[in-house]
């Protein structure tokens, strides 16, 4: 289509409430593949296939409750997904190998968003895996969980020498608050950037635990107030000035693991991260 592949929006005033978009093949339209407005709440978007669109695969412009669910958005023209709102679960999604055009796309592009999860997505090879931005109104990033994700750079490097942050928050456009941001059990490879990043805003409750640093590291713009980083495990990596005594330095034992070859990230039954 000359424009987006699938469209949703309340007529005016009117809500878009529960809409299911599942199993579809979305490709080659020459704006969005999916997006669907403010006025629309409690959308699951599941198992599409989101490939060689112009713009964005999946862009939704606030709204609450929806769900996007194992997806697998690659190759689009802009960022994998964009969007914001509050009662948001992105999980199980992949996405990857969007890097070709000048558009800077991101894997995520999250505005102000608070009480949501994401969970066991695996995003590489974007300008930025997951971002977060304060650039609309400023209400900050309150109430997430972000656990169980994968992030690494390949093609990337290796086609164009480019660079991505892993988990980038940047509140400083209007010096939004990150507020009770739980970020746990994720497993950082090697990105170019920092795995973890957070510029402007006040902190206040975050904590940052149980995760894998591999060729990554943290940056919290040199502020630890109200940040709290334990049980990590680092290799080639480094932590926060006010890291906890239980993190670890050592090598996680991946099944297989070569930069830019090979991906296999499950740990050995010998990985000194097991029960740590």
């Amino acid at each position: 289509h000359g424009d987006d592949g699938i469209y949703l929006q309340g007529y005016y005033d009117t809500t878009c409430d529960g809409l299911e978009v599942v199993n579809n093949y979305v490709h080659h339209n020459q704006n969005d593949a999916i997006t669907f407005r403010g006025n629309s709440h409690n959308a699951l978007i599941e198992n599409n296939e989101i490939t060689a669109n112009s713009q964005t695969g999946i862009s939704f412009g606030g709204g609450s409750g929806h769900i996007l669910r194992g997806n697998n958005i690659h190759f689009n023209g802009k960022d994998g997904m964009r969007g914001g709102g509050d009662h948001i679960v992105i999980e199980f999604n992949k996405l990857y190998d969007q890097f070709h055009t000048d558009l800077h796309p991101d894997g995520m592009d999250l505005g102000d968003m608070s009480d949501s999860i994401l969970r066991y997505n695996t995003l590489y090879d974007f300008t930025q895996l997951m971002y977060f931005h304060d650039f609309d109104n400023g209400g900050g990033f309150i109430n997430l969980q972000i656990y169980g994700n994968v992030f690494y750079t390949d093609r990337y490097w290796t086609v164009s020498g480019g660079e991505a942050p892993a988990i980038f928050f940047d509140a400083s456009f209007h010096n939004s608050p990150i507020t009770n941001v739980k970020i746990h059990s994720n497993t950082f490879l090697w990105t170019g950037y920092k795995g973890i990043i957070m510029y402007g805003g006040p902190l206040d409750g975050v904590t940052i635990s149980d995760n894998v640093f591999y060729d990554s590291s943290i940056d919290l713009d040199g502020r630890t107030l109200g940040v709290k980083s334990d049980y990590n495990l680092f290799y080639n990596s480094r932590g926060p000035s006010n890291e906890g005594p239980n993190s670890i330095t050592s090598n996680p034992q991946f099944v297989n693991y070569t930069r830019h070859q090979s991906w296999n990230v499950r740990v050995k039954s010998t990985s000194p991260a097991i029960n740590k």
